[in-house]
Parts: C-alpha cells; sequence; structure tokens
C-alpha cells in the first residue's frame, strides 16, 4: 500500500554495476505498463560509503508551469532517459509541494444540520487510524525468529474524491449526511512554505548519483551528452541547467597531480 520495494542477492561473479543496468532496462521496458499514477521506479545498490550517496551532477528544470506539473514531466520523460545510463546509481527529482486533499464547507449549512468540524474531522481520521496491537514473535523460512508489531488499521488501499463523499458523517432527522453533501472536494498542490525562481519562473531540481566505483569524469561526459540530446526534446520554455559539476573539480585535481608528477620526473 503506497509502495514497493524489489530486493535483489548478487552472487560473487556478478558484475553489480551489469546487474544494475539490466534492471534498470527491464523496468524502463516495464514501467509504460504500470499504473498511471505510479512514480518512476529507482535501482539501487547496497553500499557502505556515505559520500556515495551525494551527487555528481545537479541539474534544475525551468519552466513557466506550476512546480508539481514541472515534477510530473521529468519523472515521466526525463528521468526514465538518465536512469538506464550505466554508472548512473540514482536519479533523484524534487522540488514540488506534495499533493493534498482540500475540503470547503459553509459553516451555516453545518449550523443547521447540527454537525461541527469536529465531527468531520473524527470521521476523516477513523479513514486512516492505525492502532499498535503489541508485539509478536514470528520464525523465518530459515529459522530465525524475530519481533514484529502488529497494528490494526482502517487505512483504505485507495483514498480518492468517491471514498470521501460516501463517508458518513451524522445522522441528522432519520437521514444520514455524508460528506460529499457538507463539503466541496479538491485535489490541490499544497502552500509552498519558501519559493525559488529563476527569472520568474519555477524550477525543479534533478540530482545524479554515480555507482561507487565509476569513472565519474566520463559517466559526466556520457550523461552530459545524453541531457544535450534531451534539451532538443523539451517543450517550448522549458530549459535545463547545469548547477553542480564533481568531474570539473575531479579534473582539476587530476591536472595538478599530472603537473606535479611531471616536475618530479623533471627534478
Amino acid at each position: 500500500n503506497g509502495g514497493g520495494r524489489v530486493t535483489i542477492w548478487l552472487d560473487k561473479h556478478t558484475d553489480p554495476d551489469a546487474a544494475r543496468f539490466e534492471a534498470s532496462t527491464i523496468l524502463r521496458q516495464v514501467w509504460p505498463q504500470l499504473p498511471s499514477n505510479v512514480g518512476y521506479p529507482h535501482v539501487s545498490l547496497s553500499r557502505s560509503d556515505d559520500k556515495s550517496r551525494r551527487p555528481f551532477l545537479s541539474y534544475t528544470l525551468i519552466a513557466p508551469k506550476k512546480p508539481i506539473e514541472i515534477q510530473q514531466y521529468a519523472q515521466e520523460v526525463i528521468k526514465p532517459r538518465i536512469s538506464p545510463i550505466k554508472g548512473i546509481y540514482q536519479v533523484n527529482v524534487s522540488g514540488a509541494n506534495p499533493m493534498e486533499w482540500q475540503f470547503e464547507y459553509d459553516y451555516k449549512q453545518l449550523e443547521v444540520l447540527g454537525i461541527t468540524t469536529g465531527d468531520i474531522q473524527s470521521v476523516l481520521n477513523n479513514l486512516v487510524k492505525k492502532e499498535s496491537l503489541g508485539i509478536t514473535t514470528v520464525q523465518k523460512s530459515s529459522g530465525e525468529k524475530q519481533r514484529m508489531r502488529v497494528v490494526m488499521t482502517t487505512e483504505q488501499l485507495t483514498v480518492d474524491e468517491e471514498t470521501f463523499k460516501t463517508l458518513e458523517i451524522k445522522k441528522v432527522n432519520g437521514r444520514i449526511v455524508h460528506l460529499g453533501d457538507i463539503v466541496t472536494i479538491n485535489r490541490v498542490e499544497s502552500e509552498p512554505g519558501s519559493y525559488y525562481r529563476i527569472n520568474g519562473m519555477n524550477t525543479i531540481y534533478i540530482s545524479l548519483f554515480a555507482n561507487e566505483h565509476a569513472n565519474q569524469v566520463e559517466l559526466g561526459r556520457k550523461t552530459k551528452a545524453a541531457i544535450d540530446e534531451l534539451r532538443n526534446d523539451l517543450p517550448e520554455g522549458y530549459s535545463m541547467q547545469l548547477t553542480y559539476d564533481a568531474t570539473e573539480y575531479i579534473k582539476e585535481e587530476m591536472n595538478k597531480i599530472y603537473f606535479r608528477s611531471g616536475l618530479t620526473i623533471l627534478i
């Protein structure tokens, strides 16, 4: 409910980067068959180096659209084309505010019906209610015992506008009043806590992470070439700007090493 994870264990003879590349390719083929509201999945390799979690390239996607629309375009078009590049560990898209449900009511109507906002809140809270039932012990197939928390939940598998409309609020004069009878329901983008714009336009951030053993200089060159091709296909008004490039620092350090090595040999 809300997400999923598939874990693949590799034997010691398998090249993990090659396996990740193959999995990314398969996911790109399968993704169009998934439900329309499913985000693009990402493949990650287990690793212990925290430094590998830092992006080596960062881009901003700029457009005269709402942030949620720009992010959706990045998720559906840009991310699937960049993720399969061999050496890319992960592509993160962020910057838009999450969507939320908005309920508008007429307080005079509620007053006539004898319904309070507390009645509405109570019903909505019960829709996603979770209650702990305690701890139990389960045995895995390997024989190992594991303690797990047992939770009772009334959360719906799918919560949509029709689900909200049919919620029973209160019985008034022998008639059951449903939520859809007293409120207007909208699905909107949440209010932003801050704004960041370039030339008055909204931006979305695209962060690229490299595999631990990838040649970031070569990978950066391939990725930039792929993004240059992407730029030609961007809708009118859209643009992508490179905001951070770790490969420039790596090149600078390599040039210092070459220069010092040359001086050492000369001396």
